[in-house]
């Protein structure tokens, strides 16, 4: 199996080797499902809220895949969305964005779309470590955020572990 699943005692953590640079194995997987319903009138199924820019000037799916930068390049970068979002989230990366973006045909939910992108990593490289994000989430220090991210992955792809971080 690529991806072991073990319990590791937090403690056991600390003595784990992190590593202190950019993975190059590393991937992301970031979820853009949705149906429009949360921000309504504002969100719609045709726009819901990762298309929108609801905070920082940017529509929350390009904040999602700019927070990345210096983590994980965007070619290893695949977005997770409905089938009728692919257009809109791709116009919104720009032309040539070499970030990948996958249209489910029916969405069903948060562990098929990990799964859909767990498939999309071990395709590229069977030995990747990715994370998965959401595309609609705002986050202030992105220094910070980078810095755990980096630490994060580089301490499962050093130690074999699954590691979940919540913001």
């Amino acid at each position: 199996m690529v991806w072991k699943i073990r319990e590791t005692p937090i403690h056991a953590v600390e003595n784990m080797n992190c590593g202190n640079h950019p993975d190059p194995s590393a991937y992301a997987v970031i979820m853009a499902g949705g149906k429009g319903e949360r921000f309504w009138p504002l969100s719609t199924s045709r726009r819901p809220k990762q298309l929108l820019a609801l905070a920082g000037g940017k529509p929350l799916i390009v904040q999602a895949v700019e927070r990345l930068a210096g983590v994980v390049p965007p070619e290893r970068m695949v977005i997770v969305t409905n089938a009728s979002l692919v257009a809109p989230i791709r116009e919104l990366l720009g032309e040539g964005s070499p970030v990948g973006v996958l249209g489910e045909p029916v969405g069903r939910d948060t562990a098929a779309a990990v799964a859909v992108g767990a498939a999309w990593v071990r395709r590229r490289d069977p030995e990747g470590v990715f994370c998965v994000m959401t595309a609609d989430h705002i986050i202030g220090n992105l220094p910070v955020f980078r810095n755990t991210l980096q630490q994060g992955m580089a301490l499962c792809a050093a130690n074999d572990v699954l590691m979940a971080t919540a913001v």
